[in-house]
């Protein structure tokens, strides 16, 4: 998997074709408010891979993960999740970042009670899962910080939530914290059926990428694929009636962790 890494990730290789966002488009947009069609093909066909790779290994929860902060996981999963829904199926995302919870603001709801509601035993499913954020998508948020939320992801509670929504949902993404920062992503490995690992062209570093996947590999985590973001292609072929594909710019800083909390 290395081999078309060089000291900065720069190639696309055998992976997801980048996505466009505009200078003037806002942080953690979704697809459901981007008219670029480059943007909304390249889900399209990010969507069609996972769910291939999620069929072969017959599971329905996916893990998407990072190795540092700042190289999209969170934006990508949340239009992961549109997009699948957009199948018809149903799909529930779930804000597993107890630290530094985001797709509250990604959808504009409420984070007075998530995820670690649930596993504190504060809420039931219930309480907390917000209908149809878009169409057949229902979302969790993170929650309160709580002060043990590595433990609170490990625990008995999560291996129960997760067995309960899987049952219930057709596909369930979970956007965890960054695999080289804490141990959740990999501590909930063993619920899931695999993780994506989201990587940022000019950002992250072949090592960050190495040490994440060796920690995968060392817990026998399934890595059902890398995503590179930023991306540049220089053209695309015509397509059809549609007519030729633009140039791609640099895609946008979405996530902006900053410096990380252990609260």
């Amino acid at each position: 998997m290395f081999n078309f890494l060089k000291s900065k990730i720069n190639k696309a290789g055998n992976i997801q074709r980048p996505f466009k966002s505009s200078e003037n488009q806002e942080e953690r947009t979704t697809i459901l408010g981007i008219k670029n069609f480059q943007v909304i093909e390249s889900y399209k066909q990010l969507r069609t891979n996972v769910m291939f790779a999620m069929s072969a290994k017959d599971v329905n929860v996916v893990e998407f993960s990072s190795s540092f902060p700042g190289e999209g996981k969170s934006i990508t999963s949340a239009n992961m999740a549109i997009a699948m829904a957009q199948t018809g199926a149903k799909v529930l995302l779930i804000d597993c970042d107890l630290r530094k919870s985001v797709q509250h603001k990604v959808f504009k709801v409420s984070n007075k009670v998530g995820l670690s509601s649930i596993l504190g035993k504060m809420a039931t499913l219930e309480d907390v899962v917000h209908k149809n954020v878009a169409e057949n998508l229902d979302l969790i948020t993170g929650g309160p910080v709580p002060p043990n939320p590595s433990e609170l992801i490990a625990s008995k509670h999560m291996e129960e939530f997760i067995g309960k929504v899987k049952e219930v949902y057709d596909y369930v993404i979970i956007d965890t914290p960054p695999i080289n920062i804490v141990s959740d992503a990999l501590e909930l490995s063993q619920y899931t059926g695999g993780l994506v690992l989201v990587t940022r062209q000019g950002i992250t570093t072949y090592d960050d990428v190495k040490s994440s996947l060796q920690s995968a590999k060392f817990l026998n985590v399934n890595i059902l694929g890398l995503i590179i973001n930023g991306v540049k292609e220089e053209k695309f072929k015509s397509y059809g009636k549609y007519g030729k594909y633009g140039k791609y710019g640099k895609y946008k800083k979405y996530s902006k962790y900053g410096s990380y909390s252990y609260k």
